[in-house]
């Protein structure tokens, strides 16, 4: 039984509000893997953990991820279409679009993952045996460099710096097209409802 707490919204409103709602979330949940996935590669076991990490984590995230994206870009066109004359008149309607275009921009960057994210996913996992770690549970630096020539050797790649190189095309990302989308989504409601 519905409680009454969203019975003031109407399918109108929750569709001229739904771009806010996702893109808010697409932007959370990339700031959140920024957040957690740059503590992996900071941590001396990140070389062993990254390759299973991705493997749980991708199936999960990329659906995740194509669904915001597309809620974003189609709520954005939704409201567009059905409520184009209103958003007109209250100068809204190129915010809609254009949250609903940078949400898609999103997916420009898939070209500057991809390569990493299938390396790390099908990086060799008995990392974990090659890595010495110090006294203080910090791995040396003689001990760092030796797995990393040994890495060449075997032709393993060395997932923290591929998942590094994840993070800075992360970052900008999502202060580019995720909080862009966030932005133009938050002024085309208040342009809306004001």
């Amino acid at each position: 039984m519905a409680s009454g707490a969203f019975s003031g919204i109407d399918g109108k409103t929750a569709l001229l509000l739904a771009p806010l709602a996702t893109s808010t979330a697409s932007l959370v949940f990339g700031w959140d893997q920024h957040l957690f996935l740059s503590l992996l590669a900071a941590s001396p076991q990140g070389e062993a953990a990254l390759p299973g990490y991705w493997r749980a984590l991708f199936p999960r995230g990329v659906t995740q991820v194509f669904a915001l994206l597309g809620a974003t870009a189609g709520a954005s066109a939704g409201a567009a279409w059905a409520h184009g004359a209103l958003l007109r008149r209250r100068g809204a309607l190129g915010w809609y679009a254009a949250a609903g275009l940078l949400a898609l921009g999103h997916l420009a960057f898939v070209p500057a993952v991809a390569g990493r994210i299938k390396d790390m996913t099908e990086a060799d996992t008995d990392a974990a045996a090659d890595v010495n770690v110090g006294a203080e549970g910090t791995t040396t630096e003689k001990a760092e460099a030796e797995t990393e020539a040994q890495d060449n050797k075997r032709g393993r790649p060395d997932v923290v710096r591929l998942q590094r190189e994840w993070l800075r095309v992360n970052l900008v990302r999502t202060l580019t097209t995720d909080l862009g989308a966030w932005v133009c989504a938050f002024v085309a409601a208040i342009k809306t409802f004001s």
